[in-house]
């Protein structure tokens, strides 16, 4: 599945390719401090001054604030995306990519920064109200992502399942955050490595999955 936006898209058009390194960089910019001192903290002269670049340059790729957030946001979760993908792409005769994901789920739930973001974001849509729609529309599009994934590897799921597993990862998240101690992210792992032990109850068994032709994301069949 493709997102219908990206920071791709978020480049005005006739953009001239060379110069997408310092989309990127202001992108990554903001991502740092997203993560360390959350989106509200996320004015477009700081993500400006820590990118290097002008804040006119900042401006002409992400026109507002909340075009920079939405970027942020966007980020965030395609880097989950690629760790998921790099968690099933694991290969040896002990490695079990079921298994890898979930470890990988397991050390997500326990990310400050992402918490921290999480936070932050509901915070800052009480001050850029157009980000209350955008939300809904993202989070309709990450169900429907991780929908695809897991269906991928022969969960039998549906919305509903991945709606309650979502809602139970993040609010594990956001739990292990408020504490910030160590059994409370402790927690939060445990948590999260039983919802996915839920959706795991759904998985074909091994000979079904083949007959269906079921295969892991990024390979070639």
């Amino acid at each position: 599945m493709k997102r219908s936006s990206s920071t791709e898209d978020l480049a005005p058009a006739g953009e001239n390719p060379g110069t997408r390194s310092v989309r990127q960089r202001i992108v990554d910019a903001a991502l740092e401090l997203a993560q360390t001192v959350g989106v509200q903290g996320m004015s477009q002269a700081r993500v400006a001054a820590a990118a290097g670049v002008r804040q006119s340059h900042l401006t002409y790729y992400f026109p507002t604030r909340a075009d920079l957030i939405k970027a942020t946001v966007h980020a965030i979760s395609d880097q989950m995306l690629e760790g998921t993908k790099a968690a099933l792409s694991a290969t040896g005769l002990d490695i079990d990519p079921v298994l890898e994901l979930r470890n990988f789920c397991m050390k997500e739930v326990c990310d400050l920064g992402k918490a921290r973001l999480l936070l932050s974001l509901m915070v800052v849509a009480e001050e850029e109200p157009s980000l209350h729609q955008w939300n809904d529309e993202f989070h309709r599009e990450t169900i429907g992502q991780w929908l695809e994934v897991y269906r991928n590897l022969g969960f039998d799921v549906n919305e509903s399942d991945i709606e309650l597993f979502h809602a139970t990862f993040v609010g594990a998240t956001l739990l292990g955050a408020q504490s910030g101690s160590d059994e409370a992210w402790q927690r939060a792992a445990r948590v999260a490595g039983q919802a996915f032990d839920r959706l795991l109850q759904t998985r074909k068994p091994e000979p079904l999955r083949k007959a269906r032709g079921t295969r892991t994301p990024g390979t070639k069949t």
